[in-house]
């Protein structure tokens, strides 16, 4: 199986690369011993935007030893996960996204000691960088900021980006500290752009806002009351459609924080 999904994973891969489309973002979900489902999602070219424009000369980069340890950091996962095929789970500790893998979680914390320093220069590419790759790679090195609690401000405009991947790292960043979040004016302003990113087409979109509505809502019961009928109208379609655990299976568990839905009566499935 292993090698099946390696095969599988390369023809995303280069069907991504082919450039035969403006975009297009593939993902697997692996369910042992022996299925996997595949998606791809395609994006068209969007409207020319001028939101970002910079000066020529004062685009924010990233320094150079993040950029290498993000690599690697990528590479290593990828390593886990494809092709040696093992089953990681996040630890959260001080403030750092590690993992139940010794060397991807000492990986985690060499991160975490380069990150913290150039805090500020990592939010200022997540927020104002055209170069989409740099703003990918700041809105994951997120995860290693030490302190959760001062990136929390920064994710609202961040969960409107351009980006499928820096929206989705967004939302996972809520998922995995939202118990640090203690401003509800803040989770409430971030709760309404996972509720915009929930209606997005891509699956990704709906599976990470999924989670991390669903997170906002077990720190902030009291944000249960900001959901609007449209969205119980979208996560009770999802959680009757989709037949993917971290989809509509989310998407159930979610209808049971906000209240037991029934769907068929009280809200209206599109």
């Amino acid at each position: 199986m292993k090698s099946e999904l390696a095969q599988v994973r390369g023809w995303c891969t280069n069907f991504v690369k082919s450039k035969k489309v403006y975009s297009a973002e593939c993902n697997m979900l692996h369910k042992p011993p022996n299925t996997a489902f595949l998606t791809v999602n395609i994006r068209e070219m969007p409207p020319v935007k001028t939101a970002r424009e910079t000066k020529k000369n004062a685009t924010p980069r990233l320094a150079k030893d993040l950029v290498k340890l993000h690599s690697q950091w990528e590479s290593l996962l990828d390593q886990k996960l494809i092709h040696d095929g093992i089953t990681l789970s996040d630890e959260v500790r001080d403030g750092i996204l590690g993992s139940s893998d010794p060397e991807v979680d000492a990986l985690a914390h060499r991160l975490g000691v380069a990150v913290q320093p150039r805090l500020k220069n990592v939010l200022t590419v997540l927020n104002g960088s055209p170069i989409e790759s740099d703003r990918i790679a700041a809105s994951q090195l997120i995860n290693w900021s030490g302190n959760p609690a001062a990136i929390f401000p920064a994710l609202p405009a961040v969960l409107t980006d351009d980006s499928v991947y820096v929206r989705n790292n967004a939302s996972r960043f809520v998922s995995t500290f939202a118990r640090e979040l203690g401003d509800i004016d803040t989770a409430k302003l971030i709760l309404s752009g996972m509720t915009t990113q929930l209606k997005l087409p891509f699956m990704t979109d709906r599976n990470k806002a999924l989670s991390g509505i669903r997170g906002l809502l077990g720190k902030f019961p009291a944000l249960t009351s900001s959901i609007d009928a449209e969205t119980k109208s979208h996560v009770c379609h999802i959680a009757k459609t989709s037949i993917l655990d971290n989809v509509g299976g989310v998407a159930k568990q979610l209808l049971d924080v906000l209240g037991g839905l029934n769907c068929a009566e009280n809200v209206s499935c599109k």
